[in-house]
């Protein structure tokens, strides 16, 4: 199974039904890979293509001023610098929370800047909750066998092609075939 197919949009849509990721404090705790983890094992553009994926989907939801295909690709970009330590499950719950209108209104419009002052703020309250877990694991007794207590465990679907992943296993798909926003596209 290749990188942007397991992670794509309706992917994670299908896992957030299934009740197997709920929110960021979930994504958080569950032992999925970060897009670091996808770039040492499939190279940086497949990283950047998953956050590329996430942008389409959001550009998509813009019903009025959406971004051109230069915009998008920049984007993803900026949001895979700032954000190449995120596991694959956090970037999606931010996308999902900027549809929500959780970190600001778009008014219409959507462009990089909007997008990045919400990542921003996405990120500071992503770190207010792994100072929570940290100190909650400092407080219990068990240190580190409670963290893995603590963790959610990932779905059996996704298990092995994450671990491929993790090992370096995981063939190189530069180019993934038949993921919607790409080669309809080219973007």
């Amino acid at each position: 199974m290749e990188v942007a197919r397991a992670f794509s949009v309706p992917r994670m849509e299908e896992l957030r039904r299934r009740r197997e990721i709920r929110g960021l404090g979930m994504c958080v705790r569950m032992p999925f890979p970060a897009l670091a983890d996808v770039e040492r094992s499939h190279g940086e553009a497949v990283a950047v293509r998953l956050v590329r994926m996430y942008v389409i989907g959001l550009n998509d939801s813009c019903n009025q001023q959406r971004m051109t295909a230069e915009q998008i690709v920049e984007l993803a970009e900026l949001l895979y610098e700032e954000g190449s330590g995120l596991k694959i499950t956090e970037m999606f719950e931010f996308f999902r929370e900027v549809k929500k209108g959780a970190y600001g209104e778009c008014f219409g419009s959507l462009d990089g800047l909007k997008v990045m002052v919400f990542f921003r703020r996405f990120m500071q309250e992503r770190e207010r909750l792994v100072r929570r877990a940290e100190a909650l694991l400092r407080r219990t007794a068990g240190g580190e066998g409670r963290r893995r207590a603590d963790c959610v465990p990932m779905p059996e679907s996704l298990r092995a092609f994450v671990s491929s992943l993790r090992d370096g296993n995981g063939k190189n798909d530069a180019a993934p075939q038949g993921v919607p926003g790409y080669s309809e596209r080219g973007y």
